[in-house]
């Protein structure tokens, strides 16, 4: 009996996860911001290491990195703030 309840509960948790403007549950503007950290450590980072190696390559390939991890921040940010979805940023 409690394996069917269980195979319940996934499928609706499964139903609600599906749904395209749902909003994941356990986002918070704490966790946007602790999500941000590494973003703006590895920008740092390859700022200084840019200027070391001056190498347009590697510059290019930061900020394709950086813009990567940027956009994944403000989704989650505007997860976490605005309550909304938008599933291009996901």
């Amino acid at each position: 009996m409690a394996a069917a309840s269980q195979g319940a509960d996934l499928r609706g948790r499964e139903e609600r996860d599906m749904r395209p403007d749902a909003v994941p549950e356990g986002f918070t503007a704490a966790l946007a911001a602790l999500d941000a950290v590494p973003v703006v450590l590895f920008c740092l980072s390859s700022i200084v290491l840019g200027r070391r190696i001056a190498s347009p390559l590697f510059v290019v390939g930061s900020v394709v990195a950086f813009a990567g991890g940027a956009g994944k921040v403000a989704w989650k940010a505007l997860l976490a703030l605005a309550r909304r979805d938008v599933p291009f940023l996901a």
